[in-house]
């Protein structure tokens, strides 16, 4: 498959490529960037390096894109990821529509 093809062949192979066993650290940090987390501010409240950051972000796109042979990019794992919130990552599409994408912080209540 190449990116020259039309929306809806893309939009279908996304649809159909499915990913298991997406680690719960891997969903935070996608759920984050999918609501527009910058990497520095995922780093800082799960407690990662940036460079941690951007690897578990890549891990995921490979894992999506590689074997359709598709480019990796931030707007087509966002359509991925509409795709697959009550599959491959139920967790992470939880903790959005819950508010909750980082874990309290010790010592917060409420």
């Amino acid at each position: 498959m190449n990116q020259r093809q039309g929306p809806h062949v893309i939009d279908h192979a996304l649809k159909t490529q499915h990913v298991r066993g997406i680690s719960e650290a891997s969903q935070r940090v996608l759920a984050a960037r999918i609501c527009g987390c910058p990497v520095e501010a995922i780093a800082e409240h799960l407690s990662f390096s940036v460079s941690s950051v951007y690897r578990e972000i890549e891990r995921i796109q490979i894992a999506i894109f590689d074997p359709l042979s598709l480019k990796r990019d931030g707007w087509a794992t966002s359509r991925w990821f509409s795709h697959h919130t009550s599959c491959c990552v139920a967790f992470a599409a939880s903790l959005i529509r819950d508010g909750r994408i980082f874990p309290r912080e010790k010592g917060v209540t409420g």
